[in-house]
């Protein structure tokens, strides 16, 4: 069985394999490196440098941080890649670009699982069509963790769609992938909901009168799903509780002022401005890709495609996503990658109608069994040419000829949102100008790696391998701390201060931006007043890209970042 599937989609695999390798080209420039990416990984080597699964981070001696097991697997699938790549950009970025070529390579069985008659040409053309949308791309180059949980998302709904697997092991597979995700990062929430979601309308239909028997779905299917789904997430908990005692009440803590204790009818108004941010790329310090091709093409395609099919699936993906967000009530840029399977489903699906349209196969009535093509037609070993007289024989090329023509109605609309879709992708990723290792390389020039640097969570990747790091959230825990600013700099020992226009922006714009470092009115006058005192200028550039954590406000000037050396020779006086 493997070996036949190996055969069948070997043309799938080469395609995966070259889209990984070329998106390796600009993994590191596109798109501009955010601060959780170094948060991320940084908590990463500070379970490395410990050996405590168990560690925080220890850039954040200030800033409160709890430990708990929800984001456990990530790290550890991240451990192995910096221990052969190193610590960088590049090495924490890989495990989303592997994790983006294995959903193509799950999304193309899906399509076929979903629409097991459309022509082989028409999947794949989706499958290109998928690999290079912006999203897509956006999410499988950041050291996140949607593409990962994107690719247990599309897993778990191809073990629900196997038509041949046993049912039980088909609910219990895919309820533990779901519940595994929890190890993955807390979104594992809204990936559930679309697979529990259709599970749970296909059970529904199942038992509806005159339902047909060969798809059909029991109680005790959903059952084993919930409970594959609840035993790993289950074990997350606890993990964490053995981590930290009070689990529940500090990670509810820490979810209030991002909006996830709001009424539920806070929640719910939310919804229409988070689509309305996507749509007119309004975004925080989130890059916010162009997605209007996208969002306007969705509803139609979806609805041309339940009207068609009647299949549930894309239904029950975009209904439970929105719920699941809504739920939650933390509408986060990143996690609209979620919904890109039931789109590009939805499209096969009415690129089908096109072809039946044009075919006369179906007087705009859904049809209850459509015959695309007889079999080994449109396939891709047919095109490639497997007669002894190779592609130039007669009895070929009329073969050719005629499939062409039969799949020139849905080939010519896929070719055209391929294209659109391709110009929107480039048309971002070159708008990107600065790359993030001449941004780093600038800092290292001033900050060796053993020296202690304070600064915005990029100077990480100079200083953080060494635990000699301190970020800027800490200050505005001082207070709490029972610290003056001048006591936090003696006791760190900190010799390298990193500042620059943004603090300054910021500064004058409070409190629009105290989501970013905590309200700075409380530390960086003073700081500036002992850099004034104490500190010497040893490098100012310009950081039109990095400069600014602020996406909207990215190369809209030359903002400058500078390094001072605070003189540690005696302690700094009060």
């Amino acid at each position: 069985m493997k070996g036949k599937y190996l055969k069948e989609n070997h043309y799938v695999l080469l395609f995966a394999a070259l889209w990984f390798a070329f998106n390796l080209f600009f993994l590191e420039s596109y798109p501009f490196v955010h601060t959780d990416e170094p948060w991320l990984s940084g908590l990463t080597r500070s379970i490395m440098e410990s050996g405590s699964l168990s560690a925080t981070e220890d850039f954040f001696d200030l800033y409160p941080r709890h430990p708990h097991a929800i984001k456990i697997l990530y790290h550890l699938f991240q451990i192995p890649l910096i221990g052969l790549f190193g610590y960088g950009i590049f090495s924490v970025r890989l495990l989303s670009l592997l994790a983006g070529a294995v959903s193509l390579l799950l999304f193309y069985r899906l399509i076929r699982n979903i629409y097991p008659e459309s022509p082989e040409a028409l999947r794949f053309l989706i499958l290109c069509i998928l690999s290079v949308d912006i999203q897509f791309l956006y999410g499988t180059h950041m050291a996140r963790q949607e593409s990962l949980l994107l690719m247990m998302e599309i897993a778990s709904l191809l073990i629900l769609t196997e038509k041949d697997m046993p049912v039980l092991r088909r609910g219990i597979l895919s309820g533990l992938i779901i519940g595994t995700a929890a190890a993955v990062h807390p979104n594992a929430f809204i990936i559930a909901w679309p697979a529990g979601l259709y599970l749970l309308l296909s059970i529904a239909e199942s038992r509806l009168p005159g339902a047909s028997g060969e798809n059909s779905r029991t109680m005790k299917e959903g059952l084993i799903f919930l409970a594959g789904a609840v035993v790993p997430a289950l074990v997350v908990v606890l993990i964490s509780f053995c981590f930290n005692p009070h689990f529940i009440s500090d990670y509810r803590a820490y979810g209030e002022p991002l909006g996830v204790l709001a009424p539920p009818d806070v929640k719910w108004l939310r919804l229409p401005g988070f689509y309305e941010k996507l749509f007119l790329r309004i975004g925080g310090t989130y890059h916010t890709p162009p997605i209007y091709l996208q969002m306007v093409l969705f509803p139609l395609v979806l609805c041309i495609d339940f009207y068609r099919n009647r299949h549930w699936i894309n239904a029950a993906g975009f209904i439970g996503f929105n719920m699941a967000i809504a739920i939650i009530g933390k509408y986060s840029q990143p996690s609209i990658v979620f919904l890109l399977p039931f789109y590009y489903l939805a499209a096969a699906g009415s690129m089908e109608l096109i072809y039946d349209l044009y075919t006369n196969r179906i007087l705009l009535s859904p049809p209850s069994s459509p015959a695309l093509l007889p079999e080994g037609e449109g396939s891709f070993e047919l095109l490639a040419g497997s007669s002894p007289s190779g592609l130039f024989g007669n009895r070929l090329m009329r073969s050719w000829m005629k499939t062409i023509k039969k799949l020139m109605p849905i080939i010519i609309p896929a070719v055209l949102l391929l294209s659109a879709t391709a110009y929107f992708s480039i048309s971002d990723i070159t708008s990107e100008k600065e790359s993030f290792s001449s941004f780093i390389k600038e800092i290292e020039k001033s900050v060796p790696s053993d020296g202690i640097l304070l600064g915005n969570l990029y100077g990480e990747y100079v200083t953080g391998l060494e635990g000699r790091f301190n970020d800027w959230r800490n200050l505005a825990y001082l207070k709490d701390a029972g610290l003056t600013l001048r006591e936090y700099l003696n006791e760190r020992s900190i010799e390298y201060v990193m500042l620059g226009d943004e603090l300054d922006f910021i500064y004058r714009n409070r409190p629009v931006w105290n989501v970013l470092y905590g309200n700075i009115a409380h530390w960086y006058p003073q700081l500036l007043g002992l850099i004034e005192e104490r500190g010497i200028l040893v490098d100012e550039f310009k950081s039109p890209g990095y400069g600014v954590r602020i996406a909207p406000y990215r190369y809209q000037k030359d903002w400058k970042v500078r390094i001072y050396k605070v003189d540690q020779s005696g302690s700094i006086s009060e």
